[in-house]
């Protein structure tokens, strides 16, 4: 996912910097590979010195302490942080899915299910934190795992310098 979005920024002349666990080579000029884990803090820390006018994150956390931590350090890090979230946080539904459909997590009557730390409950309590918090310059986007090429291509990401 990260590929796609960075090649389509890249290609309207945006500064983009992935963060990678393997090196890669670019073969864009306006793609730059950081090589590290992005789940390390020291790490995130050093890398956003470079003062990024859009953070743009597709990780889910583990835990809700360490998103919280990382909001905070994002958010006060960039002048818009946009996280990702997914289509998988939302119940079944006969009709399109839109961002007031109903969420599991909101209306799943499984207790054992919602103790969990499956993947679209932690997500949604991802989005929770942010709609929860103080910072004021964040979005969130939500990809579709079946239709992610098409989710990515209908994305305007017009304003602001991307780095």
């Amino acid at each position: 996912m990260g590929s796609y979005l960075s090649g389509i920024l890249a290609d309207r002349g945006a500064k983009v910097d992935v963060t990678t666990r393997r090196g890669r080579l670019s073969h864009n000029e306006n793609v730059k590979y950081i090589c590290g884990n992005a789940r390390d803090t020291a790490f995130v820390r050093r890398i956003i010195t470079a003062g990024y006018d859009v953070i743009v994150d597709f990780m889910c956390y583990d835990h809700e302490d360490e998103f919280r931590k990382r909001n905070e350090l994002l958010t006060g890090s960039t002048g818009h942080y946009m996280f990702l979230s997914s289509s998988r946080v939302y119940a079944d539904s006969e009709t399109p899915i839109t961002e007031t459909s109903p969420r599991l997590l909101d209306v799943s009557p499984d207790k054992k299910y919602l103790a969990t730390d499956e993947y679209s409950l932690t997500k949604a309590r991802e989005e929770d934190i942010l709609t929860g918090g103080r910072a004021p310059n964040w979005t969130t986007g939500c990809t579709t795992e079946s239709s992610t090429t098409a989710k990515y291509a209908e994305l305007s990401l017009s304003s602001g310098r991307y780095r």
